[in-house]
This record gives C-alpha cells, sequence and structure tokens, in this order.
C-alpha cells in the first residue's frame, strides 16, 4: 500500500481519516471499499473485540491454571490437571522456570475456543 497506515502523506495525495487512520485515496479505490464499508469496518474493529482480546482483558497475557479452569468451565483445577496429564485437553500448558504451576497464553486458549467453534460449525453443516 505504500506508506504505512497512520502516517501522514504529502499533500498532493488526498487522505480518508476514520478514527485516526489515514489511507491514501488510490489504494482505498484499488481495494474497491467504499467510504461507508470502511466506516462499518472499523466500527466493528473498534467495538468488538476479538475472543483473545477479551481473555487478555480480563485475565491478562498469561493465564495460571485457575484463570484456564475458569475460562474452559472445568469445575475444578484438578479435574483440569487430569484432563491435561490424560492427554484429552488439547491446550498446550507449559512450566515457566521460577514459578509454580502451569501456565498457558491467552492466545493459545483463544485459537483453542476457536477451533472448537470450527468443529461444531463443521458438525453441524454435516447433518
Amino acid at each position: 500500500m505504500g506508506r504505512a497506515l497512520g502516517k501522514k502523506c504529502s499533500k498532493s495525495r488526498p487522505l480518508f481519516s476514520i478514527n485516526k487512520l489515514y489511507i491514501k485515496r488510490e489504494d482505498r479505490e484499488q481495494l474497491r471499499v467504499s467510504e461507508k464499508e470502511l466506516e462499518i469496518y472499523m466500527e466493528k474493529a473498534v467495538f468488538e473485540p476479538t475472543r483473545e482480546q477479551q481473555i487478555v482483558d480480563k485475565y491478562g497475557f498469561l493465564l495460571g491454571l485457575d484463570e484456564i479452569r475458569e475460562v474452559l468451565k472445568f469445575k475444578s483445577i484438578d479435574a483440569l490437571k487430569k484432563s491435561y496429564y490424560d492427554n484429552k485437553l488439547e491446550v498446550k500448558l507449559q512450566k515457566i522456570e521460577g514459578r509454580s504451576g502451569l501456565f498457558c497464553t491467552a492466545k493459545t486458549v483463544a485459537h483453542y475456543l476457536d477451533l472448537l467453534d470450527k468443529r461444531v460449525e463443521e458438525r453441524d453443516m454435516k447433518k
């Protein structure tokens, strides 16, 4: 797209500004995106956070067993550990040197939940 988004271009190239995001006119026309479609996209980007962002906002980037248990709706930490050690949990948990317990990132949990959604959609399509 030429220049990086968010940077001002020279006066010879008009820009569209939506929520402090600058896009060159010729780039917008090349993408064939109307101004209204771009506004709708930006509204969704601002008001509909991703699953990963929702997890990060509530728990932070690194989740311990209690947070993982809460997100994945396990009844207890022992049930979560059993599932993990029996290789039934598809979330990769890791030990961190100098800390006790198991951890994973918000991105890992969000990816796992997205995978579950995809499986449900595929199963529903087969019916």
